[in-house]
């Protein structure tokens, strides 16, 4: 009777770091999927040794996304375990294992076996890698020395943007408080002149009014000065009228006598 015993295949899966080999070390004990029959009963967690079978690992993101995959082809000793190095094997992904970013968060190894040594993979097991899997590398050291050479220099040269911001801010707050300054002794100045101006127009206003009050005053006794003038020589005339028609009328009386 034959039957894969996918839950009972994965018996022992040990991780380890190496530190002069980048990888994830992975052991296992793999059970041989067909049942041996005894009479009375099937005996299933029989160990599938000496045999050659075909191991992918696919490490996951968080979010279920592949970020590397490889395949080995290995064979069981006679315990039916097997060593593999994980990042050691034959790469079908994109990436390599090299460009996994280790930064913490949750990632999840996905194991799946062909039986024959081919490519007809079946789910062997998959479950989460909480943890960075090795030491950090010389690459990977040299990668968070930059990063964080990086981080200074992006730093400093915020900071001094900040202080040349601050001083231009500081600079733009004096000019402004010198230009207000200036507007408010400059209105104080146009106020003063302003004040002169209309005290001088009042007193112009009213050396004016006294002048024309003055000519009015003038004017006035001029007129009554030539009404009495304009009577006295009306006077005059009637008298000098008068006094002409008595000679006139001396002179016609005088001629009728003689």
């Amino acid at each position: 009777m034959k039957k894969l015993l996918l839950l009972q295949l994965f018996i022992l899966t040990i991780f380890q770091g190496f530190s002069q080999s980048e990888g994830i070390s992975y052991q296992a004990v793999i059970l041989n999927p067909q049942e041996q029959e005894i009479p009375g009963e099937n005996v299933q967690a029989n160990i599938l040794v000496n045999t050659t079978i075909a191991i992918q690992f696919t490490i996951l993101d968080s979010f279920g996304n592949e970020e590397f995959q490889e395949n080995h082809t290995t064979s069981t000793d006679g315990y039916g375990m097997i060593n593999l190095l994980i990042g050691s094997g034959n790469i079908t992904s994109f990436n390599s294992f090299s460009d996994i970013i280790w930064n913490g968060a949750i990632k999840k190894l996905k194991v799946e076996i062909d039986f024959s040594g081919g490519s007809n993979y079946v789910d062997l097991s998959e479950q989460n890698l909480t943890y960075m899997p090795q030491p950090i590398g010389k690459e990977s050291l040299e990668l968070i020395t930059e990063t964080q050479e990086s981080i200074i220099s992006e730093q400093l040269r915020a900071e001094a943007s900040e202080k040349a911001n601050r001083d231009l801010i500081t600079s733009e707050i004096s000019r402004a408080t010198t230009a207000e300054e200036n507007l408010t002794t400059s209105i104080s100045i146009i106020s003063t002149g302003v004040d002169d101006e209309r005290l001088r127009a009042e007193a112009s206003e009213k050396a004016n009014r006294d002048l024309i009050t003055s000519e009015i005053s003038r004017a006035t006794t001029a007129e009554e000065n030539l009404t009495t003038s304009i009577s006295i020589i009306s006077t005059g005339v009637d008298d000098e009228r008068l006094r002409a028609e008595a000679s006139e009328k001396a002179n016609r009386d005088l001629i009728t006598s003689e």
